[in-house]
């Protein structure tokens, strides 16, 4: 079987974050733990443990490393893919362009 090439469609920079959040899924009334990995002005990359299918909308809070804060953003799943049994890549596009205090954690992360 032939592997398809794939194409990054990303516009905007990301930058590589370590930081753990919960979500909650507005279709599914449903809350769990994910993994913050990567996040840009118009989204985030996240690791989860469970399928979260695309155009699902989700509600993120994220802690903030070296902060007792959390970051709270509304985002449309834009893709997920199995990466291991019970583990899922996630990439999440913000609701608004950006979100506030998404510009803070940028600077943080650099």
């Amino acid at each position: 079987m032939q592997q398809r090439e794939f194409k990054d469609r990303r516009t905007n920079w990301r930058n590589s974050v370590m930081s753990s959040g919960y979500f909650f899924c507005l279709c599914k009334y449903k809350y769990g733990l994910v993994q913050i990995r990567n996040i840009s002005v118009k989204g985030m990359g996240l690791l989860a443990e469970e399928e979260l299918a695309s155009a699902f909308q989700l509600e993120i809070w994220m802690s903030i490393p070296s902060k007792d804060e959390f970051l709270h953003v509304y985002g449309d799943v834009a893709w997920s893919k199995k990466v291991e049994p019970n583990k899922y890549r996630v990439g999440l596009k913000f609701k608004n362009d950006i979100p506030e205090g998404i510009s803070q954690i940028l600077l943080n992360f650099s």
